[in-house]
This record gives C-alpha cells, structure tokens and sequence, in this order.
C-alpha cells in the first residue's frame, strides 16, 4: 500500500447509487459503486497514470458553501471572444443580464454543471488567455476544452491543481498534428 500522504485526491460527483469523475489520464469516466468514498482502486487504462499504483481518494464534490449551478462558455459573434462564466439559472442569466449588454450575438458552446469553484479553477487555468473580467481569448486550449466538454465529458476532477497540465497536454496531443 502506497504512503497515504502521497495517493492523489479526485473530486467525485454522485450520479444515482455511484461516484464518477472523468480521468484526465485514461479520458475516461471512472465509475465507483456508492458504498463509501475514501481509498479505491484504479480504474484507469492509462500506463501514464499515478493512479494505477496508488489507486485514489474519492472526495464528494462539496455543494454546502457553493451552490451548484452551470459553468457556461459563451463566445461573442463567429469565431470571437469566450465568457467563462457560473449561474444557478444559465438561460436567465445569459438572456437578461449578458446578452442585452452584448454588441455582438453570443453563442452557448458549452455548460456543464459546476459551481463558481470550478469557474474560478477555469479563470486560473487560461489566465494567460484572459482579456478583461471573465473574458478570453478563444486560443487553442481553451477551444480544447470546449471541444472535451461538448463530447459530453464534464468537468469532473479537472480542476484538481495537479490534473489541469495533464489535461491540456493530453488533449493538444490529442487534437492537434
């Protein structure tokens, strides 16, 4: 058995009687039966993986202190900038409080569901591509992103400090020549 300080946290979300969470190693969803979180096995294909030595910790994804929503990504016009943004109601917040504000037609690429932690877990995450508040550059990685997410994966562990190089080196790899 792996030191227990050093087997690798995942963030789990509870869909019905199982925990699941996207690997960013194997880009597969680990299933886990609902009969406990803390140590399990691996699931994980990936010879890359640290989980498949360690296994992991499932930890349940908090909902007390932030309240679950959608993380939305919005791009203004054909091609434009991406909003990368959190609401408890999407639809209302984009229809009444973003587009009447917006000079361009904004298209939905993406929601999935999140809290405001995994929105600013993807602000840190493309801060390099940031153009002022919650606006970006569409670059390479994030459109990746987009990409992942519309393929209908979630964000899942993603925004685990330790998962998100991992991730964009996996998908660039993945996407581009």
């Amino acid at each position: 058995m792996a030191e227990a300080s050093r087997i690798p946290t995942v963030t789990v979300i509870r869909r019905g009687n199982q925990f699941v969470f996207w690997c960013t190693f194997c880009r597969r969803k680990h299933f886990h039966g609902a009969a406990g979180l803390g140590h399990r096995s691996a699931h994980c294909i990936s010879p890359q993986s640290p989980y498949r030595a360690t296994g992991y910790v499932l930890v349940e994804k908090a909902v007390g202190d932030h309240p679950v929503g959608g993380v939305y990504f919005l791009q203004a016009g054909e091609g434009g900038n991406i909003k990368i943004g959190f609401a408890s109601d999407v639809q209302r917040r984009i229809q009444k409080e973003i587009q009447p504000h917006s000079p361009l037609p904004l298209k939905l690429l993406a929601l999935v569901p999140g809290t405001e932690t995994d929105e600013r877990c993807l602000h840190r995450m493309f801060h390099h591509l940031r153009l002022h508040g919650e606006w970006f550059r569409a670059g390479s990685e994030l459109l990746l992103l987009v990409k992942h997410l519309r393929s209908g994966r979630y964000l899942g562990s993603l925004c685990e400090p330790e998962n998100v190089e991992a991730f964009v080196a996996q998908e660039k790899a993945r996407f581009e020549p």
